[in-house]
């Protein structure tokens, strides 16, 4: 039998595109008044959450946006992944050799009094890592992100990223 789960650790979901900020060089082009994907639905999430388990892949979890945590249904989101990322860890099938095992980040612009506080809401509640900062090395296609926060020791979840604005370059 072929096994066709993807060879990564990681996966990133992008939960929305709507940003309390309005970056003109956005990658993600959040700036848009209005956001250019529709947001995912919890459905969307779950759909892919069982098609990774039917598939024995238990990535770590990269949730991301625009700004993520302006979701309506952020809360159960995170506990979805949470839950999903718990079995993983329980059957053994997660990435501890690359420090990944049961590993669900946040990645938030933590600039509104609600993201500060939903970052630190989902943090107790279900144990999400929350990336405190995310820098772009410049010079190299696709621009490498990476974050800084409480993953574990010594630990970057690397974006590569094709999605780039010039401004990023600077």
């Amino acid at each position: 039998m072929v096994n066709l789960a993807p060879k990564s650790g990681k996966a990133e979901i992008h939960l929305l595109y709507e940003c309390s900020l309005a970056c003109r060089h956005c990658n993600r082009q959040s700036f848009l008044r209005e956001a250019h994907t529709p947001p995912m639905t919890l459905e969307d999430v779950g759909e892919f959450l069982y098609q990774a388990q039917q598939l024995k892949w238990f990535p770590a979890l990269l949730l991301i946006g625009g700004e993520p945590t302006m979701h309506p249904q952020f809360d159960e989101i995170c506990a979805m992944c949470r839950d999903f990322a718990d079995l993983g860890t329980r059957l053994g099938l997660g990435y501890p050799e690359k420090g990944l095992q049961g590993l669900v980040q946040l990645w938030s612009n933590q600039t509104t009094e609600h993201a500060r506080e939903a970052a630190a809401r989902v943090r107790a509640r279900y144990n999400i890592s929350v990336c405190e900062q995310t820098i772009k090395r410049g010079g190299t296609i696709p621009l490498q992100i990476y974050q800084t926060g409480d993953a574990p020791e010594g630990y970057e979840f690397d974006i590569q990223d094709i999605m780039v604005s010039p401004a990023d370059f600077g």
